[in-house]
């Protein structure tokens, strides 16, 4: 029976500490205010037992600096009931992750094409409709800032009806 604390370099008192009965296996959580920029972070871990501490064990933290919000081609304008498809761009070896604006938190397509079904895509009002897509890169496990893509859907246009006897 022991503890195990956890320190960041610099900073006086423990972040966490775990009570260990058997399995000295423990997962600490640190906040990410301790983690202000990208770099190196060393904490030590130190284990408490029979009123002793064992020496401090280092452990390095490398934090990355997300990604860029991927580029996407232009603004689409389509007609109602047309598919269309959007593309990002990014980082090599990027994930691209694609989500309605109106639900960002539920993908709707994973990958660097999406394409939008012609369902999606139905206007029946006479002016035109934004619908708004919001697309991230995912590199090394570090996620982009979103990037907002718009597709104006046009209103379905009335055909146009000749009577036969105008020649």
């Amino acid at each position: 029976t022991g503890k195990i604390y956890l320190y960041q370099f610099g900073v006086a008192n423990a972040i966490d500490s775990f009570t260990v009965v058997t399995d000295p296996v423990v997962t600490f959580t640190v906040p990410g205010t301790n983690f202000p920029t990208p770099g190196n972070y060393t904490f030590y871990v130190q284990q408490e037992g029979n009123s002793c501490l064992t020496d401090p064990v280092p452990v390095t933290v490398v934090v990355s600096a997300a990604p860029a919000a991927p580029t996407t081609n232009a603004t689409r304008f389509i007609c109602s009931g047309e598919a269309t498809f959007l593309q990002a761009i990014g980082a090599p070896n990027a994930t691209f992750t694609w989500y309605n604006v109106t639900n960002p938190t539920r993908a709707l397509q994973v990958g660097a094409v999406f394409t939008v079904p012609a369902n999606f895509l139905i206007n029946t009002t006479n002016t035109f409709r934004i619908d708004s897509f919001l697309v991230t890169q995912t590199v090394n496990g570090c996620s982009s800032a979103p990037r907002l893509v718009r597709v104006f859907v046009l209103p379905q246009v009335n055909p146009v009806r000749i009577p036969e006897n105008i020649i």
